[in-house]
């Protein structure tokens, strides 16, 4: 809580930028504007962090569930395993190289498993 708020001090009193910010507080430039970010959703500015206390400024900052205005909806991957199972198509070709982490191409790897008569398919 102490980085949040001499996060919030330094935006509102010396008009810091967040690289700056980040610079003094030891934190990456994202962190800083997430802290920010959240400040500013909660509604509490600096003068309001300092009166409430830690435990308080917590909850008003990482509430329990934050409800996002935009509402995705979920990938049809019924259609997806459709996509990926026409000639020519591949995984890489569907995805690209948008996943670091691998999460959805296991997702669509799961999804679109089926052995033919050459066996498995392949991403190539």
């Amino acid at each position: 809580m102490r980085q949040i708020l001499e996060t919030l001090q330094l935006r509102e009193q010396f008009g810091f930028s967040n690289r700056q910010i980040a610079d003094v507080i030891k934190v990456s430039p994202t962190t800083v504007a997430g802290y920010i970010r959240r400040a500013e959703v909660a509604g509490v500015d600096y003068a309001t962090a300092v009166t409430l206390g830690h435990d308080a400024l917590e909850h008003r900052l990482f509430p329990a569930q934050i409800h996002s205005a935009i509402k995705r909806p979920a990938p049809n991957w019924a259609h997806i395993h459709t996509e990926l199972n026409r000639e020519n198509t591949s995984r890489w070709i569907c995805c690209g190289e948008s996943t670091s982490n691998g999460t959805l191409m296991a997702w669509i790897t799961a999804l679109s498993a089926n052995t033919t008569a050459s066996g498995p398919r392949r991403c190539t």
